[in-house]
């Protein structure tokens, strides 16, 4: 998954995550897909991440292979 790619690539643990927010155990439930997590929770951990919404929205996709429909010069379509 894309958040243990961002968290081991800044050299942080688990337990360097770890707060009153999110638990050692949960956050490794979230990395392995074995927990869904709530917005403020993902905001929480992506800001001791240092990363934004929008950048991991995008890693995401990419690492899914989604493709953007939007090309230089067209409007995307409704």
């Amino acid at each position: 998954m894309i958040f243990r790619e961002l968290r081991k690539d800044r050299g942080l643990s688990l337990q360097d995550l770890t707060d009153e927010i999110n638990s050692r155990s949960f956050i490794s439930k979230f990395e392995k897909g074995d927990s869904k997590i709530s917005f403020h929770r993902l905001e929480h951990l992506l800001e001791r991440l240092n990363v934004s919404m929008e950048e991991f929205l995008y890693l995401r996709a990419k690492s899914r292979g989604a493709s953007s429909n939007v090309k230089a010069g067209c409007k995307p379509s409704l």
